[in-house]
């Protein structure tokens, strides 16, 4: 079964938006456009995407960096910004872009540079599903929900009134190893427990996306949010996580609830 990816819609803000670029020429001073995005996004995205309205930015200067691309591979679960064979140097003047990028130091001397960490709002599981409500195939994996109320009268007359059709679903993954559950025990915020405080917590959007070497059309994820707790809250991320053995720190589970964004 194929394994799945969470990305999740973060804001750029002025604290996030600075940095500079040197191809040897003097530095070039760059700031992204505050808004929402997605770390990526699908084929013919534009405005939604992060790493693509970065590469815009500084291909938009011209000359050497006409060619230089930043793009997210999921294969390597990290970002590498590719300097076309330009020998180039960045400066994170905001240090939380850096963060949020997964660098860990401002960059020179080479013509590449892959990120030392995963980036955040993002999560990686490295097992498929252990369950989940319908099939992985699309348009799944949630499951149709109707909020059609049926009752019956005092003589027996059967009424109905007709709701919506909603889709949601039960998720299970089962023996996630400790560190890419736990923020604690993860390199640099790899954990589900960060992408817990950056986007489920505040409730914003999630793309799910079925099987991560599939990320080119609108199609191949869902969108949707993190289901809260009976109550109508989030409860805290405990709800969520627990460790498969209680007698045992290694392995842990996941089960929770995702409700289509429509």
């Amino acid at each position: 079964m194929a394994n799945q990816l969470f990305i999740g819609k973060l804001e750029i803000t002025a604290d996030e938006q600075n940095f500079s670029i040197n191809d040897g020429g003097g530095a070039q001073a760059l700031a992204l456009t505050t808004g929402n995005y997605y770390l990526f996004g699908y084929s013919g995205e534009s405005s939604n995407q992060l790493c693509e309205h970065m590469q815009a930015l500084i291909q938009a200067l011209g000359g050497n960096y006409a060619g230089m691309t930043v793009a997210y591979d999921t294969d390597t679960n990290a970002i590498t910004i590719d300097c076309d064979g330009t020998t180039t140097s960045i400066t994170w003047t905001d240090t939380s872009l850096r963060d949020l990028l997964g660098f860990s130091s401002n960059l020179s001397g080479a013509t590449s540079y892959t990120a030392t960490y995963a980036p955040r709002y993002l999560w990686r599981p490295s097992r498929a599903l252990s369950d989940y409500p319908t099939s992985l195939a699309s348009p799944g994996p949630l499951a149709s929900n109707s909020t059609t109320r049926v009752f019956r009268s005092n003589d027996g007359t059967l009424r109905s009134v007709e709701g919506h059709e909603l889709w949601d679903g039960q998720f299970l993954y089962e023996l996630l190893d400790k560190s890419e559950i736990k923020e604690a025990e993860a390199d640099h915020k790899e954990a589900l427990e960060t992408f817990w405080s950056d986007v489920i917590a505040k409730g914003r959007q999630i793309r799910f996306f079925r099987d991560r070497t599939s990320l080119t059309a609108s199609t191949d994820f869902v969108a949707c949010k993190w289901a809260p707790l009976k109550d109508g809250t989030m409860g805290k991320f405990s709800d969520f996580a627990k460790r498969f053995d209680p007698g045992y720190d290694g392995d842990w589970n996941i089960q929770f609830e995702l409700w289509k964004d429509v």
